[in-house]
């Protein structure tokens, strides 16, 4: 960085004010692509504007259910989300695997 012949403050160099620029230039396109892919108002903000579930989501969800049910009759280890689930088997899999 270079310092003001006058005040001896530093001072930008063309290529730094440059790259500046830049990225004052990305952030602004940034902000206008945020702002035109946002959905405005949000979508089902109260319990009565959720749409209903359709027959095969409530088919899912019993399904769901009632083996979440099982599992926890049987003792089974209940996870909290399906991911959580194959992480633990992933790494139930990879433990065995090692001598």
């Amino acid at each position: 960085m270079t310092a003001c012949r006058t005040c001896q403050r530093p001072a930008l160099t063309p290529a730094q004010k440059l790259t500046l620029s830049k990225v004052a230039a990305q952030r602004a396109l940034l902000d206008k692509i945020k702002s035109e892919t946002r959905i405005w108002p949000p979508q089902y903000l109260r319990y009565s504007e959720i749409p209903a579930p359709t027959p095969e989501e409530r088919e899912r969800f019993k399904v769901r259910f009632l083996d979440l049910i099982e599992r926890l009759a049987a003792g089974v280890d209940v996870p909290d989300h399906p991911d959580v689930a194959r992480e633990r088997e992933w790494a139930a899999h990879k433990a065995k695997e090692m001598p």
